[in-house]
């Protein structure tokens, strides 16, 4: 071997040395994705009153939904009353507005529907009195009407006028028996109730009332709101 190639040897021999020493080149750790802002959550939407499709409705189901309606207008105020936020205000006042609209649509419904009702309105008084028979209007007006500015049933209930015939003296007028303690009280759609003859008695300003549609109604200061019976067909003294 030539003396020239030895140095070419030694600095092969030191680069297989200095490869072998570093390894592998690190590789590079990749950059961090950008990751998303996160985005506002929605608010939650709010469900609408429900409507109710009037027009749809037997007669003798509108005073029921009208019923309804006013207790969901009377929380609908509560809610305005008490709302903690601009938008709750808003929500409140949409109900409203929406509640009072379906009312007056069933209101004229019921005008125009039962329209000289009145003149065929019988009220059927049986049980613990002189004479079991029907009564029309003019007869129980013929007992002498009054007119009473009474609350309603509930605590959100407004003061309200009504003019009717007062049950007591209805009552005594048909020859109510000593003896009776009940009153039963019976609606078109068979609704019944049971009231205290002695607080019915004591009560001045309950009444027979005439409503728009040609039904009638009790109106019964002082009273549950079931006792408030609406389209009322018959009484039972027991």
């Amino acid at each position: 071997m030539s003396r020239t190639s030895i140095p070419v040897l030694s600095l092969i021999l030191i680069a297989v040395l200095a490869l072998a020493a570093c390894g592998e080149a690190p590789t590079a750790t990749p950059l961090p994705t950008n990751t998303p802002a996160p985005t506002d959550t929605p608010a939650p939407t709010r469900t609408p009153a429900p409507t109710v499709d009037t027009a749809s409705l037997p007669l003798a189901d509108l005073q029921a939904t009208a019923t309804a309606l006013e207790e969901k207008l009377a929380y609908a105020h509560s809610a305005a009353e008490v709302a903690s936020s601009a938008a709750e205000e808003n929500a409140a006042a949409q109900d409203i507005s929406r509640y009072e609209n379906q009312i007056a649509q069933i209101n004229e419904l019921i005008a125009s529907a039962g329209g000289g009702a009145s003149e065929e309105l019988t009220l059927t008084l049986v049980g613990a009195i002189d004479e079991a028979r029907d009564w029309d209007w003019a007869e129980i007006e013929a007992v002498g009407t009054k007119t009473a500015t009474v609350a309603g049933p509930r605590d959100s209930d407004p003061e309200a006028e009504y003019t009717g015939v007062g049950l007591a003296a209805f009552l005594e007028a048909a020859g109510l028996g000593e003896d009776a303690a009940t009153l039963k009280a019976t609606a078109a759609d068979g609704f019944n109730v049971e009231i205290d003859l002695a607080a019915v008695k004591d009560c001045e300003d309950c009444m027979l009332v005439l409503v728009e549609d040609g039904g009638l109604r009790l109106v019964m200061p002082g009273f549950a709101s079931r006792e408030w019976v609406q389209d009322l067909v018959s009484l039972e003294a027991k």
